[in-house]
């Protein structure tokens, strides 16, 4: 073989000797020419064949407005506390972006058909980032934490009269009072490390350490921390777990890197210091003249309104003062001019119906006041006499230290006062809202937030047995037929819910008024565009955009399809 390839080598070179210069010069342009070509119809042939997949590699930078207090799943309250509280811990099962369930911790569940007992069977090979293994005791500590009221949990309404029973080391059981189909989402709650809290007395729970060096079970373990001269964090810098159950993320580093505000936050976008950040203002968002990043965005199941008390505000007790305010209250403006478009007008107490839209009509709502008997006093305040008492038209709203908060209430107190209302506005910091004012009802009428993810979470808000706090029944609403088909939604799985039963609902209430529903907010996420996979479906707060971590990824590679397949 390799002596007639040597023959045919001398062959070509003696023909090649017969030829000419000018025979030579053109031969040797046809065979480049026929090279290259050869060589381009090859790379195009292994193009076609080849696939981009994801791969290993890479960090995120995430700017968050704040600094970590409370890296805790029991008492995480602030967005930056939940961001990083998500990525750390895990709990008994995980909820996906698509909103089903898979376990997590527990390799496997069991539920009675009565739906009033669950059984938890916790993985063997479940790890916390200390390498200790998680048990029942773990799981049992977690949750009796979340119902201590000492604790003062945010999660303590989702577990209230639930049973907990360790089994085994490795099984727990749940024993509700009355079914709950939902009950199962709120099992994935991140589960604290025993071994290491249970030296904690409650006074000293929130000071502990580990609220700011956590240790959990999550995808993402705490790597180092890095602090200015006065031992702030600056960045937390997260690094993958390699023993976590499920799949494991493909981006090898999240860090999140803190700011003091956000002008500081879109300053550092601006200049390429970041690659993510969450729910900025929509003001901001619209300033911001990157063209490296996308806006994705999602609908929240928050429900803004303006919460009346009328027990705190007598002349609101009328109805027809809710009916006037409800026609005056300037829904559109919110949506346009403070929301910039990122948010949804609504008129019930629930996401994702056709609502009814009352468009502002101020001549209609003064209307509704003179027909009832009001008349304008001295200052132009409208006031009414019945039963011998005289009621003004005044009112306060009350909300938190939180800018587009505050723009909406000063909003809507504005156009209140074209039609004779007297309106004032008042802001709490968040805690001071949360333990002053809606916990004892202290409030006059309230703009605030309320998370309805599905028809049954209503109960909480609106069944008459939730008036008292912890209960969060925060206008202490009643109406028997309301109570009654809140009941039946309690009891019933999303999937058999009627159209029929949510209509005669949301009907009941609007024609109480016992609130003034505005708005539902949508959750923006600002990413970079090197950041793939990035999927945000339907979520509660902004930290569910980290369900689907494991498929964010930043490099890849390239493989023959065959081999991807």
């Amino acid at each position: 073989m390799k002596e007639q390839i040597n023959n045919s080598i001398t062959k070509i070179k003696s023909i090649l000797n017969t030829f000419s210069l000018t025979e030579k010069v053109i031969f040797s342009v046809f065979s480049v020419i026929a090279s290259l070509s050869l060589l381009f119809i090859l790379i195009g042939l292994n193009n076609k064949f080849l696939v981009s997949i994801p791969e290993n590699g890479g960090s995120i930078i995430e700017g968050v407005i704040g600094t970590p207090r409370f890296i805790n799943p029991v008492i995480a309250n602030s967005n930056v506390d939940r961001d990083i509280s998500s990525l750390i811990y895990s709990g008994l099962v995980k909820v996906e972006s698509d909103g089903s369930i898979i376990p997590d911790l527990a390799d496997r569940f069991e539920i009675s058909e009565d739906g009033l007992i669950y059984d938890f069977y916790i993985s063997e090979d479940a790890k916390f980032h200390d390498k200790e293994i998680v048990t029942s005791d773990d799981v049992v500590y977690t949750i009796l934490k979340i119902q201590d009221p000492e604790i003062r949990s945010p999660r303590i309404s989702e577990w209230e009269g639930v049973a907990i029973e360790k089994v085994s080391d490795r099984q727990i059981r749940f024993v509700l009072e009355t079914a709950n189909p939902n009950f199962i989402k709120n099992t994935n709650v991140g589960i604290l490390p025993k071994h290491i809290w249970q030296e904690t007395p409650n006074d000293a729970f929130s000071l502990n350490l580990y609220n700011i060096e956590p240790v959990g079970s999550g995808a993402y373990r705490l790597d180092k921390i890095k602090r200015d001269s006065i031992n702030i964090p600056i960045t937390y810098t997260l690094s993958v777990n390699k023993n976590y159950l499920l799949d494991k993320p493909l981006i090898n580093k999240f860090i999140f890197k803190f700011y003091k505000n956000e002008s500081e936050l879109v300053e550092a976008i601006e200049k390429g210091e970041v690659n993510s950040v969450s729910s900025l203002s929509p003001e901001s968002l619209k300033d911001i003249s990157s063209k490296d990043f996308q806006i994705i965005t999602s609908s929240l199941p928050r429900v803004f309104g303006i919460f009346i008390n009328q027990v705190e505000s007598p002349s609101l007790s009328l109805k027809s003062a809710r009916e006037a305010l409800r026609l005056a209250t300037p829904k559109s403006k919110i949506v346009d001019e403070i929301f910039n478009g990122y948010a949804d007008k609504i008129s019930s107490p629930i996401t994702g119906l056709k609502d009814l839209d009352f468009s502002q009509d101020l001549e209609a709502a003064e209307q509704i006041l003179v027909e009832a008997g009001w008349d304008k006093n001295e200052q132009g305040i409208y006031t009414v006499e019945v039963n011998d008492e005289t009621f003004i038209l005044s009112t306060s709203i009350s909300t938190s230290n939180v800018p587009e908060l505050i723009d909406v209430a000063e909003t809507v107190a504005e156009e209140w006062r074209k039609i004779g209302a007297d309106v004032s506005v008042k802001v709490f910091e968040i805690s001071d809202l949360n333990q002053n004012v809606i916990r004892p009802r202290n409030f006059e009428t309230l703009l605030f937030g309320t998370v309805v993810n599905s028809p049954s979470d209503l109960y909480s808000f609106w069944h008459s047995s939730r008036r008292n706090n912890p209960g969060l029944n925060i206008t202490s609403y009643a109406n028997i037929d309301t109570d009654d088909i809140l009941e039946e939604l309690r009891n019933t799985t999303e999937e058999d819910i009627s159209e029929e039963q949510i209509e005669n609902l949301v009907s009941e209430i609007r024609e109480d008024i016992p609130a003034i529903f505005l708005y539902t907010p949508q959750f923006t996420y600002l990413v970079s565009n090197k950041i793939k996979g990035v999927e945000i479906g339907n979520i509660k707060v902004a930290s569910d955009r980290f369900e689907s971590i494991n498929n964010w990824f930043i490099n890849t590679d390239k493989v023959w399809k065959v081999f991807n397949n």
